[in-house]
């Protein structure tokens, strides 16, 4: 969908970019935000608590907070 509306990336180009295994870098015309979401603890669909080990240690007191 990102590289359908920049300019010389029509199905085909796309299609091969998706095939080859290089990593291709593209300047996209209007930025599109990421977001990603790190969690050690949530709520399974059976209604239990899990927890995984924090190998990025960013459940330190403090970590969750914006450092910018």
């Amino acid at each position: 969908m990102m590289l359908a509306q920049q300019n010389r990336w029509n199905r085909a180009r796309i299609d091969r970019a998706l095939m080859s295994s290089r990593t291709h870098g593209v300047q996209l015309k209007n930025p599109l935000p990421v977001y990603i979401a790190y969690w050690t603890a949530w709520v399974d669909e059976h209604g239990q608590l899990q927890f995984r080990p924090d190998i990025y240690q960013r459940d330190k007191a403090g970590a969750g907070t914006n450092r910018g």
